[in-house]
């Protein structure tokens, strides 16, 4: 099914939502990907990130678990390198009903991990904040972000139900280090709301965030 969507498939795919176990996890195969990385509920149903990579990058597994919490922030990160790039991409999902605050803190020890001179980084997921509209989540976590040149890319619609529309899902890049890049929703019948698909630079590293119904 990946391949009739994309011709050119995606370096990675970030799944946010994916309401599966660790068991079920390692048993999830998607032709040409393997599981990168991955974060499990234990207590809590529903939730859960994890990231596929295509077969022919050589990528590391960043450890996370210790900073993941259900529902405030749920965390997943690889580092590859893409034409001599060095790329962390992390995913993470945060549950509305999630502690805010802990969220930031979290975010916060997460991104004092994976930062470095030599390394750039890629956020996406599901933060459950509206980037269509003002609010003060939108502002602090903006201005968290914005210590690490971090900006959000997505100014579009991606969830549309009844007489709303949000932006809920965010994919955030160093636009310094990333100038040229281009961001696509993919519209698809299986889930509530749209993918993003990101192509940055000429690493062509793309990424696709939405939730598990995209590919199961």
């Amino acid at each position: 099914m990946i391949d009739s969507l994309y011709p050119t498939l995606p370096h990675v795919l970030c799944f946010t939502e994916h309401r599966l176990n660790r068991h079920e996890i390692n048993l999830t195969q998607i032709d040409r990907y393997t599981v990168g990385a991955s974060f499990c509920r234990n207590s809590l149903k529903i939730g859960g990130v994890c990231i596929f990579v295509n077969k022919n990058l050589n990528y590391t597994n960043i450890d996370l678990q210790k900073f993941s919490q259900e529902q405030d922030i749920e965390a997943g990160a690889i580092k590859i390198s893409v034409n001599s790039v060095n790329i962390c991409v992390l995913t993470i999902y945060r549950a509305p009903s999630g502690n805010f605050t802990h969220f930031l803190d979290k975010l916060e020890l997460i991104l004092n991990l994976i930062s470095s001179n030599n390394t750039q980084l890629i956020i996406c997921g599901d933060i459950n904040i509206n980037y269509l509209a003002e609010s003060n989540k939108k502002n602090l976590l903006d201005s968290s972000l914005a210590s690490y040149n971090l900006t959000s890319t997505v100014h579009l619609q991606t969830r549309i139900q009844n007489n709303s529309a949000t932006a809920i899902d965010n994919i955030f890049i160093n636009t310094f280090n990333f100038d040229n890049y281009v961001i696509l929703p993919t519209v698809n019948s299986l889930s509530d709301r749209d993918a993003q698909l990101i192509t940055v630079n000429k690493t062509h590293l793309k990424t696709l965030d939405d939730t598990t119904h995209l590919v199961l």
